[in-house]
């Protein structure tokens, strides 16, 4: 089934900032996490 173009550009920016959001979160839950510069 084909999707629109703009629907799958924002689904692929929404699962980037999604998973972004993760694994910010994992770094700051985590005592002495990851810095990333």
């Amino acid at each position: 089934m084909a999707l629109p173009a703009g629907l799958l550009v924002a689904l692929a920016i929404w699962q980037t900032a999604r998973t972004a959001g993760a694994l910010v979160d994992d770094v700051l839950r985590i005592p002495g996490g990851v810095v990333w510069a």
